[in-house]
């Protein structure tokens, strides 16, 4: 399932707890952490008829069984709230609350203009969760799920689990500030993923201009992933761009594995070099590509084949003389190939999108038979960089 879509060594803040309402626990989680939310008591209240109420009466139905000193966000004067039927009954009601005693500031068009963030005078509002749920004979139960102090909140939405019931469910909040933006993810695992189970986690993480975050199934197990790709600058080698993939466990999200992206580009580039110096064309296309592309351009002659990944640029000369129609490898192959240039890499080249890395065109030099030949070439960044070869060379269709 393919699904969308930000520090330094140690100021990346990532948090996860696992929360039971009695007792409180707290999952220990290695360094840097932040701990988001608490829970209060259960609460039971007097049985109250409520059947036949209608989705959209349900969250105004709740809404009177808040504190007084909490309001529920609105859009248009209707709570902003997510309903789970349960799977023994019920229903379960998931809205967002602000504390305060005026309605006005619980308006999401009030907690969401980003003006509030450049004016000093502006007041931290203290969010929270708010879960009820209304069992078949009347009675309701709820507990408050706390989000913290800030000044906007960006949005409030439901997390994309799978159906199925082995995963969870859970919701969404973004809270922007002036450098980035706070993500908290509130997940109910126990259970069959409702959220009336006593338990649940709480998973933060925080985007800047040097951190960036990608929401994608990348094992193909039906479960999104988090990749935090995360920019840092070293003295000794420049920019390096390190990716921690957070993957869910069964309870919450944890760090699962971590990687880089700069130096091992580099090795990449040198083994492909070192291949092409050798002119061992077979070992070059298993190692350089895809196994499916591989495959297909070894059945055809090399020369085809590589034409296929190295393209002649345009308005480039070997020798001062035009080479629009020089083929490689044949010259290559006619002659030793006595050096291959590939760029020198400073800094991630893959710009981030929804979707994942894009891909980026390079020029690779080949020098043979005392020729300098500038050939055009793409590289992708694979789905999954933490399982097998990280990159490899896209050729033409």
């Amino acid at each position: 399932m393919a699904l969308p879509v930000l520090v330094f060594t140690v100021f990346i803040l990532i948090g996860c707890t696992s929360v039971t309402p009695a007792p409180r626990q707290e999952a220990s989680r290695p360094s840097p952490v932040q701990a988001d939310g608490e829970v209060s008591e259960d609460k039971q209240e007097a049985p109250q008829s409520h059947s036949g109420l209608s989705p959209a009466e349900l969250p105004l139905f709740v809404n009177s069984h808040l504190p007084a000193s909490k309001k529920p966000v609105t859009r248009g004067g209707s709570p902003l709230a997510f309903i789970r039927r349960g799977e023994t009954g019920g229903d379960t009601v998931v809205l967002l609350a602000v504390r305060t005693g005026d309605t006005r500031k619980a308006a999401f068009t009030y907690v969401s203009d980003f003006g509030r963030l450049f004016d000093s005078s502006t007041e931290e509002l203290q969010f929270s969760v708010e879960v009820f749920t209304l069992s078949g004979d009347g009675q309701v139960t709820s507990k408050s799920i706390d989000a913290g102090a800030h000044r906007v909140c960006g949005s409030f939405s439901e997390l994309p689990f799978p159906a199925q019931q082995a995963f969870p469910c859970g919701v969404s909040l973004v809270f922007p500030d002036t450098e980035g933006r706070r993500n908290i993810w509130i997940l109910f695992p126990g259970g069959e993923g409702q959220p009336d189970s006593p338990q649940y986690s709480v998973f933060s993480f925080y985007e800047q201009a040097n951190v960036k975050a990608l929401v994608q199934d990348i094992d193909d197990n039906g479960m999104f992933d988090l990749l935090l790709f995360e920019d840092i600058f070293e003295e000794s080698s420049g920019y390096e761009t390190y990716i921690t993939w957070y993957r869910w466990n069964g309870q919450g999200f944890g760090k699962y594995e971590s990687t880089n992206v700069i130096r091992k580009l580099r090795g990449f580039f040198e083994r492909s070099r070192q291949l092409l110096l050798s002119r061992d064309w077979k070992r070059f296309f298993d190692y350089a590509l895809l196994p499916r592309d591989a495959d297909a351009l070894w059945g055809g002659s090399a020369a085809a084949s590589f034409r296929r990944i190295f393209r002649t640029q345009e308005g480039s000369s070997v020798g001062g003389d035009d080479i629009y129609n020089v083929l490689f490898p044949q010259e290559a192959q006619e002659s030793e190939i006595t050096d291959a240039v590939f760029p020198n890499v400073v800094e991630n080249p893959f710009p981030l999108t929804r979707d994942g890395p894009s891909s980026f065109p390079f020029t690779i030099r080949i020098t043979a038979n005392e020729e300098n030949y500038f050939f055009s070439a793409r590289l992708a960044m694979n789905k999954n960089p933490f399982s097998g070869r990280m990159f490899h060379f896209l050729p033409d269709e």
